[in-house]
């Protein structure tokens, strides 16, 4: 990417057209109260960032209440209002790990509550989760002690219940969760309920059947339906399907007997031997398709003979199950319209059409009831036929991309890895969302430039060795093996700011010093304490000041360069050992700042010397801000480098300022509403875009990325409802000042400006920010060579714009206040040059006589527009009062348009 017009790392890959970019915008909003008066962030609306290359699945979707609901596959909970158009995530399923999600359930939202959602997951203990008001509660069934006989295996809401198929029967919760009620007690997993009208039946070792809410009672043991899969509709409550390893059943009594009417052992119809597979996989081997317990399987409700199922492609039988024909085609067909992602797992009929999900979101058909591919012996010679049964996306918003690891370079190049998605990625925060495939491989991490971009980064593992370096030319990336130091892999590797062909690796407690992308190494030490050297940060402006995190200590050289042999490294303990450290971050724009992250509390480290000493920012407890947690996260404002944000592994988003200067014990950090909480949050980055605004960049683990704009205020004691705000945040996004403190960040703005600092002010407006005036000779007797503004003052007499303000002896009179008088002459000359002289004055202030020696110059800078005066009835000018810093920023703006 080219950020700034220079060339950094890009992907010199070829490949397809980039894939389109979809996004949708969610209003942010704060707690009522959460947001102090004083805060220098504002946030806009939350934009998700999705894209086709690396597509969210959706695993469930329901109706509840008038509206659709839909669960991501890692735990996101989405809503829609308009019919599948968009979506937003409302909820997610926060859980000890990030297990993928199968199954949802959702009760609507009353007056005394909001809506209540059931989640299971799709690992061996499947279970089951309550969900509400932004709370995620394991559900309890069986013996707490016994948790494999808490798994839930399918849920459903009936009519006002939501009843649980578990692994020893069946319950039913009539209090939205609070408590539930065991209908069916069994001796082995009950895998799935269904129900309409009066009638529910389950499947467990049997089939059961329960009328009017009465007992379960056993109508069917047959072997080849113990754990089926069941479909009905409510138009029929006595014609009933199942589906199982063996086949397609139906039964047209309730379930007292069966007709067997798919054999997946018959090898005549090649659609039926696809029913979980894809039609082109069977024609290629004739061999049927693998049974998926989580397929799509239900009864068109405008028809209880039409029975859809499906996994990798759907189908759809129009004679109650004898015969099924193909609704969709794979994505590689050149059918577009007709074309279904796999992983087909849940369909709901709609009044605004059939909605299915994918391992590439929600889809719907409006045509749903058009022809079908009918199967016979023949179809596998005719590869160009196709269904009639039309499909299109739904899936604006749905954003569950699980992010596994994440880097971003110093020019904004980007580098991912997700669960679902095979192989690395590259996007930039240029162009968020267009992601191209880099390799096959899947690294555990990357390593990358905190200051350059990716034209040279390492990843471990990689396919070819245990790490691999990656260097791009002008055609392509190559690929190289890099030592391992006779141990067989690095755990950690700190490509040098400073130089690209350096880098600094650690393997257990050892460091190793790289002068050739790793194809050799120096061993210059062992980090005291145990091991492994868990993160590498080396400073961006002298690569001598090494600091090395274990979980014991930080550690800390600062001749690393001069380094060879077993040295050793002085160590901190910061807190208890063991700890596990996050991320260790040296502040770009201010070098001897370092931050370090870490879990459990304190969670957040600060070094203002390079590493020398470290405080907590996390106090104890929740007093602070940030309450007891991991923090996964980090990122700085590059320009405000006081304003810092946090992420957690609990998707808690948090933002500081004036962070050096606040004691310990008080408000550091302040929770930030965001529609992704719950999910971890992976990889946060603070990017000034190339339109000028700023933005702040998340990636998640099960909500996708993410992006707000920032709006800051530089200055803790000029907020954004302060007349002078928007002068005095210009004057400095121009470089014309730097305040008057750095911790706490201050503008100082009812002080008044001294003839130094106007000189100062004056030649960066007139020069701009990158300016520095020559040496000083001493030509003022009151500013002597080692004055700190000498130059400015200097320069300020060569340009023609003073002459101090004595002649004989020449004086300046530094440290004396500017009046509203002078800055009038000071700023038309700076404007029109040091020979404009301004029109006649007419008296347009009753305190600005046209006599007084400045009444011409005052009169102009109203004229223009640079200052109106200080009272307006009758109109006033104050010529004698001082100019305030604040004025002063009002005054240079307006005076050079900044």
């Amino acid at each position: 990417m080219q950020p700034t017009g220079t060339e950094g790392g890009a992907p010199l890959q070829s490949g397809t057209d980039a894939a389109a970019v979809e996004s949708v915008t969610i209003p942010v909003v704060q707690p009522d109260g959460s947001w102090p008066a004083d805060a220098r962030v504002r946030f806009s609306d939350w934009v998700s960032i999705e894209s086709d290359t690396l597509p969210s699945a959706a695993v469930d979707v329901v109706s509840a209440g008038g509206r659709l609901y839909t669960l991501g596959e890692f735990g996101a909970i989405y809503q829609s209002t308009d019919e599948g158009g968009s979506w937003r995530q409302v909820a997610h399923v926060q859980q000890p790990q990030a297990l993928s999600l199968k199954q949802l359930a959702a009760i609507p939202e009353t007056a005394a509550r909001p809506v209540v959602f059931f989640a299971t997951d799709s690992t061996s203990s499947a279970r089951l989760y309550r969900i509400s008001d932004g709370e995620t509660q394991p559900v309890t069934l069986g013996d707490p002690r016994k948790p494999w006989e808490n798994s839930v295996w399918r849920i459903a809401t009936i009519g006002q219940y939501v009843y649980a198929a578990a692994e020893l029967g069946v319950y039913r919760t009539d209090d939205a969760g609070a408590t539930w009620t065991r209908l069916l007690a069994t001796t082995s997993r009950c895998k799935d309920i269904v129900g309409a009208g009066d009638r529910l039946y389950a499947s467990c070792d049997g089939l059961y059947r329960s009328t009017n809410g009465g007992a379960f009672e056993l109508v069917d043991d047959q072997s080849e339906l113990r754990g089926a899969r069941l479909a009905m509709s409510p138009a029929s409550q006595d014609l009933l399907y199942a589906t199982s390893y063996f086949g397609v059943f139906r039964s047209s009594d309730a379930g007292l007997s069966w007709k067997k009417t798919i054999d997946f052992s018959d090898e005549a119809n090649p659609v039926h031997l696809s029913l979980f597979g894809e039609l082109e996989a069977i024609c290629a081997s004739s061999s049927p398709a693998p049974w998926f317990e989580n397929i799509a399987f239900a009864v068109d409700p405008d028809n209880p003979w039409v029975v859809w199922l499906g996994y990798k492609q759907l189908y759809r039988s129009d004679d109650g199950g004898e015969h099924f024909g193909r609704a969709s085609v794979s994505l590689g067909s050149t059918a577009v319209e007709h074309r279904l992602p796999q992983r087909i797992s849940k369909l709901l009929f709609q009044p605004t059409g059939l909605y299915v999900t994918t391992a590439r979101g929600i889809y719907r058909s409006t045509n749903r009831h058009a022809a079908v591919q009918l199967g016979d012996d023949s179809i596998c010679s005719r590869p160009d036929d196709t269904p009639e049964v039309a499909w299109a996306p739904m899936r604006l918003g749905i954003n569950g991309q699980q992010f596994r690891h994440v880097s971003v370079a110093g020019d904004g190049s980007i580098l991912a890895t997700t669960s679902t998605h095979q192989g690395f990625y590259f996007s930039d925060l240029d162009a968020p969302g267009d992601w191209l495939q880099m390799a096959e491989q899947q690294p555990y991490r990357f390593f990358v430039s905190t200051s350059g971009g990716i034209d040279r980064f390492y990843a471990s593992p990689c396919q070819t060795g245990t790490t691999c370096r990656f260097d791009a030319d002008e055609t392509q990336w190559s690929t190289t093996n890099v030592a391992e130091f006779g141990f067989g892999g690095l755990a950690y590797i700190a490509p040098d700011p400073s130089e690209p062909a350096r880098a600094w690796a650690g393997i257990g407690s050892a460091i190793y010093r790289s002068d050739d992308g790793l194809a050799t190494g120096t061993l210059i030490g062992y980090a005291p304490g145990c091991s492994p050297a868990r993160l590498i940060a080396v400073s961006p402006v002298d690569s001598n000041i090494v600091l090395v995190a274990t979980p014991c200590a930080v550690s800390r050289r600062s001749d690393a360069l001069s380094l060879d042999g077993e040295a050793s490294w002085a160590a901190q303990t910061l807190r208890p050992s063991p700890v596990t450290f996050n991320d260790m971050l040296f502040d770009q724009a201010e070098p001897r700042r370092v931050f370090l992250t870490a879990r459990g509390e304190p969670a957040v480290f600060l070094s203002q010397d390079a590493g020398i000493s470290w405080r907590s920012l996390d106090a104890p407890g929740a007093a602070d801000g940030l309450p007891d947690g991991n923090v996964s996260a980090i990122a700085i404002d590059p320009v405000l480098n006081d304003i810092v944000y946090l992420g957690t592994e609990q998707g808690e988003l948090y933002v500081g300022w004036n962070v050096d200067a606040t004691d310990a014990g008080t408000r550091v950090w302040h929770a930030v509403a965001s529609p992704f909480r719950g999910a971890p949050i992976v990889k946060l980055a603070v990017w000034q875009r190339v339109d000028g605004s700023k933005g702040l960049y998340i990636f998640t683990a099960g909500a996708g990325m993410w992006s707000v704009t920032l709006d800051s205020a530089p200055y803790a004691d000029v907020g954004f409802d302060d007349w002078s705000f928007d002068y005095v945040r210009r004057l400095s996004e121009a470089g014309v000042t730097n305040g008057c403190s750095k911790y706490p960040s201050s503008f100082c703005p009812e002080q008044p400006v001294l003839r130094e600092q106007m000189a100062v002010f004056l030649l960066r407006a007139i020069h701009g920010s990158a300016y520095r005036p020559p040496s000083a000779t001493g030509h003022f007797l009151d500013v002597p060579v080692e004055h700190w503004a000498s130059e400015w003052i200097e320069q300020l007499r060569r340009e023609g714009m003073t002459n101090g303000c004595s002649l004989d002896p020449p004086n300046y009179c530094p440290s004396q206040e500017v009046p509203r008088e002078q800055i009038a002459v000071f700023l038309l000359r700076a404007k029109h040059g040091v020979a404009y002289q301004p029109p006649p004055p007419t008296g347009l202030f009753e305190d600005v006589p046209t006599s007084h020696w400045a009444a011409a110059w005052i009169e102009q800078l109203a004229r223009e527009g640079i200052a109106n005066g200080c009272a307006a009835a009758p109109a006033r000018y104050c010529p004698s009062e001082s100019v305030t810093r604040e004025q002063m920023a009002a005054f240079l703006v307006r005076t050079f348009g900044m």
